[in-house]
């Protein structure tokens, strides 16, 4: 009687492997750590209805999303990776974006604007806008200083 295999392959089961360079890359999960330091923006993000990268990450698409989290810098063909505790997403710019486009993905939390789209099976966040989250929370912060003051 012929015995099945019931292992999957992964990296656990080297056996089911023909050589060490067979073992897929092990996923990078998203960072919870991300999640809190979103934790002071979170009106900011409300009022302009940013959504988790978890859903972006199942939206169709073509759709227009606004989400924000921590960027890292990346090696591969991604601009850089957007993490907000709930899901990893490679964020890619236009060959033809411009500097400051460019620029502004080097801020450590953002708040980005993009069309998602699939790249090898995979969905990517392609960037029209983003913005440093700092900053823009400070600017919130002043006005809403401002206003109180003047009543």
């Amino acid at each position: 009687m012929v015995q099945r295999l019931t292992r999957r392959a992964s990296p656990e089961h080297p056996v089911l492997f023909a050589s060490e360079a067979d073992f897929p890359p092990a996923p990078v999960l998203p960072d919870p750590d991300a999640a809190d330091e979103l934790d002071p923006y979170r009106a900011l993000l409300d009022e302009v209805e940013a959504i988790a990268l978890a859903a972006a990450a199942e939206a169709p698409s073509g759709r227009e999303v606004v989400v924000a989290g921590r960027c890292e810098a990346t090696v591969d063909d991604a601009a850089a990776i957007l993490d907000d505790g709930t899901a990893r997403v490679p964020l890619v710019l236009a060959s033809a974006a411009s500097a400051a486009l460019r620029e502004s993905l080097r801020a450590r939390v953002l708040l980005v604007s993009a069309t998602t789209s699939r790249a090898d099976g995979t969905t990517v966040l392609r960037v029209s806008a983003a913005h440093d989250l700092r900053r823009l929370g400070a600017e919130r912060e002043a006005l809403v200083r401002a206003a109180g003051a003047r009543r």
